[in-house]
Parts: C-alpha cells; structure tokens; sequence
C-alpha cells in the first residue's frame, strides 16, 4: 500500500520485520499440538486414502500421489505412511521407503481398524528407532499470537494449522466472539469507577427484557450454578457470568463500550445490549492481544506492529517504525563518549491508571492459579491470563501474559459449530499458550509482577475480602491473599471519556475562570451573598 507492489518486489528494498524467528517456531508448533490435542479427544476419522497394494518402491509413489492430491503439509518430523501389515504388528512402509511399526500406545488415542494399503500420518514415536505414533490433521484451526507488551511488536504469529499453505489468517482475519476473555476490560471498567477487589456482589439469576414481544433475558453461569455472595476477585477468577452482567448493570453500558472502544478492541459500533459484556460483539485475535497488551504494561497505548525498518537499494531509510529522535545515539569518534546511553522518551499515551492495571492483572494471576486457567500452573511461572467459552463452545481462547509477553490462542472450527461438552478456553485454547513457554523454557528469566507506586497491599481472605481476625476458621486462615488497593489521587480516565460521562449525566463544564476576571470584588462586598 506505501510503495506499490513494483517497488515491494523490484526495488532491491531490504526490509526489517519485527519477527523472532525462534519464537514463530515455537508458535507455529505449539499451536499445532492443541489443535491436534483436541482433534485426538474426539476419535479417528480414517486413513487419508486407500491404495492398491503394492510393492515398497510402489508404496512411495502411492503416497507421494496422496500427499499432491490432498495437499498434505508436513511438520517437523511427520511423514505419511502406508500399512503394509496389520498383525501381528501394525508395519508400516514410509515416504523415503523405510520401514517402521506403529506402537499399541501411539494409537491408543484412535483403535483404528487398519487395512493394507491404508495411507496415515505418522511421527516417530519415543527414541527408540523404528517406533511410530499416529497422527491426524485436525479438522478444527485457529491462531496463536506473541506480542511485546511494551512496544507492540508482533514476535511471531500463527494464522492457522497449514498457515504457509492459506491465505486465511485466523489471527488477524477471523472475527469471532471472544466470550469470557472479554470480561477483564468489564471488570477494570469497573474498578474505575469505584468497585475494589473485595467488593462483594450477589452471584444469583439475572432476568432482563428484551424489548416488546421477547423473553427475558436470563444469563447463566457456565456450570449453571449460582454462589450467592461473591467477591469482585472471585466473580472474575471463576468467571461467572451473572456477576458480569449485575456489574454491567451498576456501571452502564456506556462506560464497558468507551472501554472497548479505548483499548481498540472493536473497530465499528457496538450495540448496546448486556450480551456485548459476555463477549458476544465479535473481535479479532490480534485485537484482543494488544488489549490485554496495555495492560500487561501498566496502562500505556500500543499498536501491533510487523516491520521495523525499510531501507531502499542504496541503503538509504525510507521507513522507520520509531520515529523519535536520539541525539546521543551516534557521536563524533574523537569525542570519545561512546559510554553516554541515550535518553528514551517515553511517548507512549496513557490509557488506564496503572494501579488498575496492578489490580487486574493482580486477579488475572488468580484466575490461573485457582480459576478457570488452572492447566497453566504447569509452567512454574507468574502467569496472568483469562479463558474464553462461547455458547455450545463454538470458540475458545486463552490470552495470558508474563511481565514481558503476551500470547494469544484462539480455537475454533472455521465455520462455527460446537466443539462439544466441556471443551472450553480451559482445556482446548491454553494447550497453545502452554506449549508455547514450555518450548521457551529457561531462555526467559522467571520474572514476578510488580507492583506500581499508589498499590497497598493488605492480606485478606480471599473468599470474603476481609481481614484476617481473631477466631478465623481453618478454611478461612488458609485462603488468605495480600489484596491490592488503591492509595494516592483520584484514578486516571481520559479527559473525552471524562467529558462524555458528564453529558450523559446531563451536566456541563463551566467556562474556566481565571482571578483576574472577577474585578475589583472583595470579601465584604460578596459576603452577605455568598456566606463563607
């Protein structure tokens, strides 16, 4: 769109992307594996085709025709394979002509009913040489996106199972509905506007109208039970849908969409109806990565970007991401003043008080620990995140973060049905995010979240948002939590966003005075007027 495509494949334009090769790596694979992972749980649908049978140097032909015609992509150390013999042993005949067998265990998933010349797919199994395990290409797809919270740069992005052979891109080009992984910006909505994390809310059924002629709108929790009395931590760690929607209602639709709209999260209108802070309004991957972006980093605006530098044939600059100036970045060599470091201006826009930000992403790290993100615990780190469960499970995500990263996971069948009972953002999306970081492993440093200037501390019980006291019960001493509150000032919100509340509460700003216009007035003059 800058430059034309001529000048895009012609012009000898030496681009820098923000890619991390190793981490598209890590992104591609680990997305791989939860697709497959959910595929497995619901059985083996058959070999890819049937060929004749034939001998081995026919085989490999066979399944080289199979592969063209159905397009087949290989990962990694994956091969097709044709089975040469079902009994006693499962053998197998592969694409470079050797020979292997499939393990009992590695099919125990499928209980296949092979028959020679049944072509599969098939990854060696364990070390030992020869084993293999069957494997199936998924039928369901979705995407994974790792992001730079602090600067917006996408480190690696996977658009799909057979990404490189699509041009679809479920990450940036699936607008589907984000359901529960939506709720943080409700809940920071909140906070903002006075709820703390130990407020208590009734967790109990919620009866809307709909408009004339239509039912009511009743919402229900995903397990379909109601908890009563529940703290604001609570309601949003186990992500229960009736405090959402009661929240929703304390604070105004208004306020959950300018929200919305603040972190980008939606480019057109949103209606306004109680479904939106559910996460039935429809977004993207992408889009809700940089959201919980801005709050990974403390409140500061960031846009996804890809390319970094764009230099022409002659190595001339012509694009450049980062447009701010650094005087001391290069100096006169005689000065010898290398050792100076630059001065970075920081021109990021604020966009959320970043005690708020402490204080989600504070309950997001409870939502992983005991909510509805527990399979993350694996991973032995400081993990924020926040699951995702459509109605009949139709889409599930996991969008979670480190202090220094975000990886987003999306899962879903590209034209939307149901993924079936109990396959939730729980179990189905957070094997990406999982199999991400545990592919990274001891490469980035363990780092816990820190806790912003204005942030207090206290300890609690987690389940009544109070203080521990004299008496406590044993269940009520072992679930106690330092809490985090709010000292200091008032809580940031932008100015247009601050003006809005006031038209929609029907007031006006007054002109601004200044002392000079109130003349020569004086106290005795004004005092039988306007009392002290």
């Amino acid at each position: 769109a800058m430059y034309g495509s001529n000048v895009l494949y012609e012009g000898g334009l030496y681009v820098k992307t923000t890619l991390n090769p190793t981490y598209q790596e890590y992104a591609d694979r680990a997305l791989r594996t939860a697709l497959m992972m959910y595929d497995q749980r619901h059985g083996y649908r058959g070999p890819l085709a049937t060929v004749k049978n034939e001998a081995a140097q026919g085989w490999v032909a066979a399944m080289e025709r199979v592969r063209q015609e159905r397009g087949v992509a290989l990962y990694d150390d994956q091969s097709l394979a044709v089975i040469e013999r079902v009994s006693p042993k499962t053998d197998i005949v592969l694409m470079d002509g050797s020979r292997g067998a499939i393990t009992p265990e590695g099919m125990s998933w499928a209980k296949p009913k092979f028959t020679v010349g049944d072509v599969v797919l098939v990854a060696p199994d364990g070390a030992t040489k020869g084993n293999f395990k069957l494997l199936q290409i998924p039928m369901v797809n979705g995407g994974l996106v790792v992001m730079d919270p602090h600067t917006g740069k996408v480190l690696a992005m996977s658009g799909g199972y057979a990404y490189g052979k699509s041009e679809f891109n479920r990450a940036t080009q699936a607008k589907r509905q984000p359901g529960s992984s939506f709720k943080p910006f409700v809940y920071l909505t909140a906070l903002e506007s006075g709820f703390s994390p130990t407020s208590v809310i009734l967790d109990g059924p919620v009866s809307l109208p709909q408009g004339p002629g239509l039912p009511m709108w009743e919402p229900k929790n995903y397990e379909g039970d109601y908890m009563g009395p529940v703290t604001f931590r609570t309601a949003l760690e186990r992500s229960r849908n009736a405090v959402t929607v009661r929240i929703a209602q304390m604070i105004g639709l208004k306020r959950v969409k300018r929200v919305a709209k603040r972190f980008g999260l939606y480019e057109d209108e949103v209606a306004e109806n109680f479904s939106m802070v559910l996460g039935a309004k429809e977004t993207t991957l992408l889009k809700l990565v940089n959201g919980y972006s801005m709050i990974a980093n403390g409140g500061r605006r960031v846009s996804p970007w890809f390319i970094e530098r764009i230099d022409d044939r002659n190595g001339t600059t012509i694009f450049r991401r980062d447009t701010r100036q650094c005087e001391t970045c290069v100096v006169p060599a005689q000065t010898n003043v290398s050792a100076i470091a630059p001065t970075l201006i920081d021109e990021r826009e604020r966009v959320l008080d970043p005690r708020v930000a402490y204080q989600i992403t504070s309950i997001l790290k409870g939502a992983v620990s005991r909510g509805t993100g527990t399979a993350a615990n694996v991973l032995n780190r400081p993990v924020a995140g926040k699951t995702g469960t459509t109605n009949d499970s139709r889409d599930t995500w996991f969008i979670g973060y480190t202090p220094d990263l975000v990886v987003g996971t999306y899962v879903g069948f590209d034209t939307p049905k149901s993924m079936g009972d109990k396959e939730t953002g729980g179990r189905v999306a957070i094997q990406g995010f999982i199999k991400f970081f545990q592919q990274v492993g001891d490469a980035m440093p363990v780092k816990d979240f820190r806790a912003p200037p204005g942030i207090r501390e206290v300890a609690v019980v987690r389940t009544t948002g109070k203080p521990l006291y004299d008496g406590a019960s044993d269940e009520e001493s072992k679930s106690v939590i330092k809490e985090a509150f709010l000292t200091g000032g008032p809580i940031f919100k932008p100015q247009n966003e601050l003006e809005e509340e006031l038209k929609d509460q029907g007031l006006q700003e007054g002109p601004i005075i200044e002392p000079e216009d109130l003349g020569d007035s004086t106290p005795s003059t004004l005092s039988d007027e306007y009392p002290q």
